[in-house]
């Protein structure tokens, strides 16, 4: 697939989350809540019948039992909700991940260096620059000397794994990120914020 702009390569990144983790989300959801009216149903029977043989102090003894049942459910139910996010989001951003190296590695990511390296350009005016890149990145080289000019030096990050590259600037030791790994970890943040996985009380 071609992305004609940044924006279009984020709304994708954000329409391919939700659509793969919906689905996944609403079934875990059911499973969930299913299986805890299951059990409160189960251990409001036995309440019932323990409460018709007790009185007084066995009467407490039994509420105690209940609250802690009650309280070991909600806490299984709460590792089950982690072990299926986390099964989702790498998931998810496994082809996210995927996508984005088919991008690297195809025909418009040289004009999207390009363009994103115009946009630098202004927010650094006066000073010189440094580009940090993924090792071997020719295209990152090439767009930098294209647009920058060769004299700006491209250093090696092997912390870059994905594409894109971070501008520094030598006297304001400022930066500016444009590496598709920040962005995807900035991605990352926004499932967890917004994937909208709880368990109904």
């Amino acid at each position: 697939m071609e992305y004609s702009s940044r924006e279009s390569l984020i709304k994708y990144f954000e329409d391919e989350i939700k659509r793969m983790s919906d689905a996944d989300i609403a079934k875990l959801k059911k499973e969930i809540d299913a299986d805890k009216q299951k059990e409160l149903a189960r251990m409001e029977l036995e309440v019932q019948h323990q409460v018709s043989l007790s009185l007084g102090v066995e009467l407490q003894d039994v509420k105690e039992k209940y609250r802690m049942d009650v309280n070991a459910v909600l806490a299984e139910n709460a590792a089950k909700l982690h072990e299926r996010r986390t099964a989702i989001a790498e998931e998810v951003f496994s082809s996210v991940t995927a996508k984005i190296r088919d991008f690297v590695a195809g025909p418009d990511y040289p004009a999207h260096l390009e363009a994103k390296l115009g946009d630098i350009r202004g927010l650094f005016p006066g000073e010189t620059l440094t580009v940090i890149a993924r090792k071997g990145d020719t295209a990152v080289k090439e767009a930098v000397r294209k647009v920058l000019g060769p004299d700006v030096p491209v250093v090696d990050d092997d912390a870059i794994r994905l594409g894109g590259f971070r501008v520094h600037g030598n006297q304001s030791l400022r930066e500016a990120d444009e590496t598709f790994d920040f962005k995807l970890e900035q991605k990352k943040e926004w499932f967890y914020a917004n994937s909208r996985l709880f368990i109904k009380k």
